[in-house]
């Protein structure tokens, strides 16, 4: 397991790859989507077998948020 460091990219690298990793969330999976609230990343880990572990958070319209941890399969656009 790797650590992916968004602070040792440019920012629009950063930008770019949790643009990318944000979709894929969305698209695999339903219950973050159903929430239509703004994703923040905070921490991501390359795994084994093109897999991505995703540890951020959800702001809800109503200014609360749900924290998550997530794995998500890589897509070539997330390397």
């Amino acid at each position: 397991m790797k650590k992916i460091r968004f602070n040792t990219m440019s920012w629009i690298e950063a930008g770019s790859l949790k643009s990318s990793l944000s979709r894929q969330l969305i698209e695999q999976h339903a219950d973050i989507k159903e929430m239509c609230g703004q994703i923040i990343l905070k921490e991501a880990w390359q795994l084994k077998e093109g897999r991505t572990k995703l540890v951020g958070a959800v702001r809800l319209n109503d200014g609360s948020y749900f924290n998550f941890s997530r794995v998500v399969e890589s897509t070539n656009s997330a390397e």
